[in-house]
């Protein structure tokens, strides 16, 4: 993906063929802002045709470079572990996409955000439940998109000698290879990096002594825990704050109360 981004972006010429099929800018495939980054797989996915046919023309051109590139760009999108990865990717990010814009508003705190990724993580542990049914509706999709783009849809050959994992045994289906060996795994990773991220012993403690910061939490905290008892965890995850005295520091958290 970013080398196709990359391949138009860096030339106007290149660009302006792709905007005659595409309609619009590409979006960069940003890895340090989560929505932009959403944003661009998605649309990559949506325009996965317009693509082709932009780097179809332009591997046409007397242009030696800018051909040979094409073509070999080509090569690597027309193939079904690509097409496949892609639009299973996607149907994760479709989960994920209005979370994420959602989490970025002012209005937003971290616990209402831990209690959006709990929920994420609630509705990928169900797709990987029911991997069959989730992936069988993606597998019909991308044998749409192979088909328009004239892809074969065939199993990759095995390696007999594989060192890394083992090759599925005794799979001979097509659709069930690519979930077995694409779908699960991905959803295993992501499901295993939300948690680790956001539901680790370690993380949920810092998500609940950073709420005692928020005001309106506090109405929360205090019918359970006092003051005293707020202002040590604070000072005991933060020991910076050891330099401030606790009268005045529990006097505004009663305010706040």
């Amino acid at each position: 993906m970013q080398q196709v981004i990359s391949f138009f972006n860096i030339s106007a010429k290149r660009n302006f063929v792709l905007k005659k099929y595409l309609n619009r800018p590409f979006v960069k495939l940003c890895e340090t802002q989560w929505v932009e980054m959403l944003d661009s797989v998605l649309q990559f996915k949506s325009s996965l045709t317009e693509i082709m046919k932009a780097l179809t023309k332009v591997s046409n051109w007397e242009d030696t470079v800018s051909a040979s590139k094409a073509k070999t760009l080509i090569l690597s999108l027309c193939n079904c572990e690509f097409i496949i990865s892609i639009f299973s990717l996607s149907s994760v990010l479709y989960i994920i996409y209005h979370t994420s814009k959602t989490l970025q508003g002012k209005s937003n705190d971290i616990l209402s955000a831990s209690n959006v990724v709990q929920d994420i993580v609630i509705v990928l542990e169900k797709n990987r439940f029911d991997c069959d049914i989730v992936f069988k509706n993606i597998y019909s999709e991308c044998k749409s998109i192979m088909d328009q783009l004239d892809v074969e849809l065939k199993l990759p050959r095995l390696n007999i000698n594989q060192k890394n994992r083992p090759n599925p045994s005794n799979i001979d289906n097509c659709e069930d290879y690519y979930r077995i060996e694409i779908f699960i795994p991905l959803l295993d990773r992501i499901i295993e990096d939300l948690k680790r991220r956001f539901q680790g012993q370690d993380n949920q403690t810092l998500i609940q002594t950073l709420t005692y910061f928020i005001p309106k939490n506090l109405s929360i905290w205090s019918q359970n825990i006092n003051s005293t008892n707020i202002v040590y965890a604070i000072k005991t995850s933060y020991p910076f704050l050891n330099e401030i005295n606790d009268v005045p520091l529990k006097l505004e958290i009663d305010l706040w109360k």
